[in-house]
């Protein structure tokens, strides 16, 4: 497959050439000229067109797998990568409910419920004694069959027989909590950065040891304002996004330094 006409550009003298054939390839896949499993032009291709070497297309290419926008297969060349499933923080939903509204198919693995004593951190944010006891659920989802996150959530003992009663493998613990729990959520409160995959983390998601994994600390609150569910929680950076729409309050610069 042969580049088209439209893939020239003009060439800054001071960019790598690598990172002006990524920046131009990327444009095209966002403005959809290279739609989803499309197959985007072969290295040699690419050599020809931009006088190039292939060292220099490859480190291009790895630019794009590396965020996500390519899948390059032995033998077969590079395709355009499906969007990245992502969910929402303007909006308090489970994984579960955001993925059905995109489409996208998700399992859950239930590792382990169990009723334990609240590690001094969990009843903190809980508001709870050190050593009370709390039902503690342990999962593994998966999107479109592909393992994306490990959680490990905290609840108040009080929800233990509504938990303990539910498919958990098939629900959302909102869902649960709300339908047959009799509970109105109100908010979370997140922390999210990053970590390395440690040992456990890197089995349970199919990754390896010290792969970057987006860490989550949230805390859900139901409408009264009670802590309900802290969780802990772990992504794959490469397969999981999340997204945000910030506006900037009108009079918001007021008295700040011209």
């Amino acid at each position: 497959m042969a580049p088209t006409a439209d893939l020239d550009l003009p060439l800054a003298a001071r960019t790598p050439h690598h990172v002006r054939i990524a920046d131009y390839l990327r444009s095209l896949i966002h403005d959809g000229q290279h739609p989803p499993s499309s197959r985007v032009p072969s290295e040699a291709d690419l050599c020809a067109h931009f006088k190039v070497s292939r060292t220099t297309v490859r480190h291009a290419l790895g630019e794009l797998e590396r965020d996500g926008l390519i899948i390059r297969q032995q033998g077969r060349g590079s395709f355009v990568a499906s969007p990245k499933p992502g969910q929402d923080l303007g909006r308090l939903t489970g994984l579960a409910e955001a993925m059905a509204a995109q489409g996208r198919e998700i399992s859950n693995q239930v590792l382990g419920l169990a009723r334990v004593s609240a590690p001094a951190e969990v009843a903190r944010r809980l508001q709870l004694d050190v050593g009370e006891t709390v039902v503690a659920l342990r999962r593994v989802r998966s999107i479109d069959g592909v393992a994306v996150s490990h959680e490990l959530s905290y609840f108040p003992v009080e929800f233990a027989a509504t938990l303990e009663q539910a498919d958990l493998g098939r629900r959302d613990v909102y869902l649960v909590l709300e339908a047959d729990g009799g509970l109105v959520l109100g908010h979370a409160d997140w922390r999210i950065d990053a970590v390395g995959a440690d040992p456990e983390l890197a089995e349970a998601l199919d990754t390896p040891v010290g792969e970057a994994l987006l860490r989550v600390e949230r805390l859900a609150f139901s409408r009264a304002g009670r802590p309900i569910d802290f969780e802990y929680l772990h992504y794959r950076g490469e397969a999981f996004q999340y997204l945000l729409r910030t506006e900037r309050q009108p009079g918001q610069s007021r008295g700040m330094p011209r």
